[in-house]
């Protein structure tokens, strides 16, 4: 009786409301990708027909931050209207996170010497944003990524920042556990200090991995393996 009735989780872009019995079928929680009994209290989508959490899934500390949203204005997609750069001209950009114009090249020799200052991996064949004023470089697609995010291990959006060599610091990622620089992700809470590197970010569930025949979720917690959307006699593989 002292669940929230509506809520935000990180793991679907819609609302979700709370409903103390669900229609008859079989329903899966959108989490932990277990069965959900009908009789007893869920969070379902009222947009998505299918979508269902157990109430439990939903309330935990990494999917959600708890505030009960009743009556409160939905607000539009946070990722609209917030591209990280203008476009000046064919091939030819503005990085927010950069001072000078980003021009559009395409890399076909490996230099060791060169790194993507946003993932900060080598650069190999393929299109590059790279600055003729100093040896600024982005991949194209690290180019592209938004200036927010919601990401499905962390119940705030995540802005992007520059971890840029003068701060002669590194931070640790919260999803790989790697120290890293470059382009992050973080939340802009303070008592959250959770950050993701720009390679982390991108990953979205359900992820398709080729090593596996079925769609993978990510887990309730570090310590869990990938979840798996199919089952077999009612336990996950």
């Amino acid at each position: 009786m002292y669940f929230p009735r509506i809520i935000q989780i990180s793991r679907h872009r819609h609302r979700i409301s709370y409903k103390s019995s669900l229609p008859s079928g079989e329903w899966l929680c959108g989490v932990c990708r277990q069965n959900i009994e009908i009789d007893y209290g869920a969070y379902s989508c009222d947009k998505c027909c299918n979508y269902v959490v157990h109430s439990i899934c939903a309330l935990g500390k990494d999917v959600c931050d708890g505030e009960d949203l009743e009556g409160v204005p939905e607000e539009d997609d946070i990722t609209l209207g917030v591209e990280s750069f203008d476009v000046i001209s064919e091939g030819v950009i503005l990085h927010f996170l950069h001072d000078h114009h980003l021009y559009l090249q395409a890399s076909t020799l490996y230099d060791e010497n060169k790194f993507c200052q946003a993932c900060v991996l080598p650069i190999f064949e393929g299109n590059i944003y790279s600055c003729i004023e100093c040896g600024f470089i982005l991949h194209e697609t690290c180019a592209q990524s938004r200036r927010k995010l919601q990401h499905a291990l962390h119940p705030h959006p995540l802005t992007l920042r520059h971890l840029n060599q003068y701060e002669y610091v590194e931070f640790e990622c919260d999803a790989c556990d790697r120290f890293c620089g470059g382009f992050i992700y973080g939340c802009h809470l303070k008592e959250c200090d959770f950050d993701l590197d720009i390679r982390c970010a991108s990953i979205s569930e359900p992820v398709d991995y080729q090593g596996h025949e079925h769609p993978l979720y990510l887990a309730l917690n570090s310590e869990e393996q990938p979840i798996c959307h199919s089952s077999v006699g009612g336990r996950n593989m």
